[in-house]
């Protein structure tokens, strides 16, 4: 089935803040305010922007995201604007101080949520918070990977919060590449726009529960390695894993050369596993 059908939909864009120099800060703010106020940790979460993610590489950012989503602040619906603020500065006093030089253009901000110091309005900032599949808007390669720390990402980004790994295995396989290079706009210097009208399309596989296993084991052993060291060479996990992928998708030994010219696998050998299941 196509990917939007296989996710449900569920594919969703990285946050626009509507203001990066309000939301967005180092790692050196960050430990400021939270030095200056410990609750502050609570609404400061690791953000990721597109040049973070990469292929099955653990995410990782030295800029993190205020998050103020729309009606966090909301403990009494009544309460005037400024009651609302009166409340960020008692709960959350060095974030309020750091945000308070920001509020003229803050406020002129036509996407903001219900309050000047919260961040564009979103209905999904929870789907973050999920184990998920991310991957660049833009890609150069082939850059899907996982997180389960609960990061947030900007709009150069896409998760799919209710991907899996045996998911993420298929999506960094050669076969997607290939299928993704034949369908989706091609931009200046070759890369890809990965937009859901194009990878909607990708074709997904359910496999039988032995590959789906295998292949679900192959992944979690790439992401444990390169966990431990991201320079690990993965890549004869990843070979094995598109061999299964192709045989998953029933190609014939001249569409894998097709797929991957520099195919390791002789004919006899590849055509023989292929005999063997008939």
């Amino acid at each position: 089935m196509p990917l939007g059908e296989y996710v449900e939909g569920k594919i969703y864009y990285g946050i626009k803040t509507g203001y990066n120099e309000a939301f967005v800060i180092d790692e050196a703010t960050k430990d400021r305010l939270i030095a200056e106020d410990q609750r502050s940790a609570e609404v400061i979460k690791p953000f990721l922007a597109g040049r973070d993610v990469k292929r099955y590489m653990p995410p990782k950012s030295d800029k993190y995201l205020i998050l103020f989503p729309a009606g966090f602040t909301y403990e009494k619906m009544q309460d005037s604007v400024q009651e609302q603020w009166e409340w960020l500065q008692e709960n959350y006093s060095s974030i309020a101080a750091f945000l308070a030089p920001h509020a003229n253009k803050a406020i002129k901000r036509t996407d903001k949520g219900n309050f000047w110091w919260e961040l564009r309005a979103c209905a999904y900032y929870e789907k973050f918070e999920r184990p998920k599949i991310l991957f660049q808007e833009i890609a150069t390669y082939q850059a899907f990977t996982w997180d389960d720390l609960g990061m947030y990402s900007n709009n150069k980004t896409f998760i799919i919060p209710n991907g899996n790994l045996y998911l993420l295995g298929l999506l960094n396989s050669k076969i997607i590449w290939y299928f993704i290079n034949q369908i989706a706009s091609k931009l200046q210097g070759g890369a890809l726009a990965m937009q859901t009208p194009y990878t909607f399309q990708i074709p997904v596989i359910g496999g039988d529960e032995e590959t789906r296993l295998s292949i679900i084991s192959h992944v979690e052993h790439i992401l444990y390695l390169k966990q431990a060291d991201a320079a690990a060479d993965t890549s004869a996990l990843e070979a094995e894993i598109d061999l299964q992928v192709y045989r998953l998708y029933n190609l014939t030994y001249d569409e894998v050369l097709l797929v991957e010219p520099g195919f390791a696998l002789s004919r006899e050998k590849y055509e023989m596993h292929e005999a063997a299941k008939v």
